[in-house]
Formats: C-alpha cells, structure tokens, sequence
C-alpha cells in the first residue's frame, strides 16, 4: 500500500476522477500550501496565498498546513509521461521495460527492430532502417503515456555507425519530437549472443555515444547499473525519486 499526494486545482473533481482508477482504496482532499503562520486555513485564505505567490516557490507538502491525506494506492502512480529505455545490446531493456510496464500499470511499446530483423531473410538495408524509423515515429504518436523499449537516439546512431548518414527527416522529427525522460542501462550485464545482435565489442563506447546524444536534448535521464533485481530496484528508485535524476545538459 502506498500513500502519495497529488496537486490539483479542483479537490471534489479530481477526487472524483481519482476513485474511479483501479486499485484506488480511498481518496481524501485537503490544503498542501502556504505559512507557518496559518495553523488551520480556509478555503479563502489559501486562494489568496495561491494567486499571491508564485506557484514554484510553493511547497507541494511537508507544511504546516497541510490537512488530511491523499490517494492510496497499491502502487506508485507515475505522471502521464513517455519514459524511454535506452543502451547498447545486451543490457536488458526489454526484460526491465516490462517489468517496469506491470509494476506501474503502463503501456510498454516493444522494441520494433529487432522484430523487423528477425523477419528478414536476408542482411537489413539503409532502408530496412528506414522503415524502422519511420515506425518509432508513428509509435510515438500513438502512446503519450508509456515506456519505450527503445528510443530514435539508438536508430540515429544506428544509422551513423553502420552507413556514416541518416535521414535529414530524422534530425527534423527529433528536434520536435521529445521524450520526457531517460532510463540509460549500463553495460554491466553479460554480453549474450544473438542473432540479430552485432554489437558486443563496443558497448561502452555506444553507451558514452547514446549519453552524448542524450544530454545535447537537454531532457533529464538517470544511469542504471546493477545485476538482476538490484537493476529494477534503482530504476525504480530513480522513478519514485529517491535517487536524484541527471539533468542532461544541452551543446
């Protein structure tokens, strides 16, 4: 069981829309904001402090008057928000996309590449890669709110490491086009050998290329090592903030 508090602007309205998620027990409204001063606000006097100070500077909870609890959930609920999996060969994003995918009750958008290739009956091309992107793409319109086993940073590199080029359209559509945030997996794990895989000798360098590429989008990732549950463990640490994320810097 989990306790968590939301912000919102209405608390009869969002209670209401709260009760009706499944696997919420109870629902409970109250004041989260303002002085040290204001023992037992009203309604009145937080809509005054409210629209006198500016909405970041105003603690989310923790103050002193904060009244009543919050949603409680058997699980932590993450803000609707695309969050992508991203590492060289071998590292486990799939494995840790669908764990991450049941634990919060998220959509996991499968890694359509490597189904692409496993298809072919003879080496991909520029524009089997091309095809591939241009799924990633329409993927992306579709799930505003999931978990990517995969993201278009490996298809860029992908197409710079084997061909030396890549689509035009393809810088257009990601400067446009963001995720919200990054779960980048370390090359901690034993490589394993497969078919479709050809990249067990350079892993660390495509990691330090995938996390270059990463930081110059300026949207904020978190670096995940650690072998069997202790991996899922620290992704979920980084998700439910008890590790602090990397703001990724961008040029």
């Amino acid at each position: 069981m989990s306790e968590i508090y939301f912000a919102g602007g209405c608390f009869w309205g969002t209670e209401h829309f709260f009760k009706q998620i499944k696997g919420v027990i109870n629902t409970e409204t109250g004041f989260a904001n303002g002085s040290d001063d204001i023992k037992n606000p009203t309604y009145e006097q937080v809509s005054r402090l409210s629209r006198q100070t500016p909405r970041w500077l105003l603690p989310l909870a923790n103050s002193t008057i904060q009244m009543g609890k919050t949603t409680k959930t058997d699980t932590l609920v993450i803000q609707m928000s695309r969050i992508a999996l991203i590492g060289p060969e071998s590292v486990g994003k799939s494995t840790l996309a669908g764990q991450l995918g049941s634990r919060y009750n998220k959509p996991v958008v499968d890694e359509y590449a490597r189904t692409y290739v496993e298809a072919l009956d003879r080496p991909y091309t520029y524009n089997d890669v091309e095809i591939i992107m241009q799924q990633q793409m329409d993927e992306f319109d579709r799930f505003s709110d999931a978990f990517f086993d995969t993201d278009m940073i490996i298809t860029k590199v992908w197409f710079d490491v084997v061909y030396g080029r890549h689509p035009a359209l393809l810088d257009l559509w990601m400067a446009k086009h963001k995720m919200d945030f990054y779960l980048l997996l370390q090359p901690d794990i034993k490589w394993e050998s497969q078919a479709v895989r050809e990249n067990g000798n350079n892993r660390r360098q495509l990691y330090e290329t995938y996390r270059r590429e990463i930081e110059q989008t300026g949207i904020p990732y978190a670096e995940i090592n650690g072998i069997g549950v202790s991996r899922l463990e620290n992704a979920i640490a980084v998700l439910e903030n008890r590790l602090t994320p990397i703001k990724a810097r961008k040029g």
